[in-house]
């Protein structure tokens, strides 16, 4: 039984290191790019000096927009920390996780939004693969959640134990 529950998690690693963390990679490289390119929109066209309705409103969604990219850089620091890399606190890990599916959902709302998918088209089927990965990597990163959560909850009632 204990080389069952042994197992599990290193299975449950590899899982997300397959499907979620490396289409989180190309993620979080994509984010990168974007808020790079946001940045330049936004510094060029503050030093170009055109103000306009029409323009504040575009830096106000850039600005939204880096919000989201940022969001996602933290996910996928999160599942770094979950599946090879550096150990990050618990509520640190549930929080950057926590934040990436905020911005892998707000961002699928938003793509989703401007392209609905209809399958008669062979790129709107790679649209409907690319939304199904985004589910796989919130559904992985709702499961790690729930396993840190636990984890806090088992580490304060073990804390309460040797207190009292």
């Amino acid at each position: 039984m204990t080389v069952m529950l042994a197992k599990t998690p290193k299975i449950l690693t590899v899982l997300t290191f397959i499907f979620a963390w490396l289409p989180a990679f190309i993620l979080a490289v994509i984010c990168c790019s974007m808020i790079i390119g946001a940045s330049y929109s936004i510094i060029y066209g503050i030093s170009s000096g055109s103000y306009s309705d029409t323009y504040d409103q575009s830096i106000l969604s850039l600005l939204l927009g880096i919000l989201m990219w940022v969001f996602g850089l933290f996910g996928f620091v999160g599942l770094s920390s979950v599946v090879i890399g550096p150990q990050l606190k618990l509520v640190t890990r549930i929080t950057f996780l926590f934040l990436g599916i905020v911005s892998v959902i707000s961002q699928a709302i938003y793509w989703g939004a401007e392209e609905p998918i209809i399958f008669s088209h062979p790129y709107q089927m790679y649209t409907a693969i690319f939304y199904s990965c985004l589910f796989v990597i919130v559904v992985f990163a709702v499961i790690h959640i729930v396993i840190n959560y636990r984890l806090i909850k088992h580490f304060i009632a073990v804390n309460s134990e040797v207190t009292e």
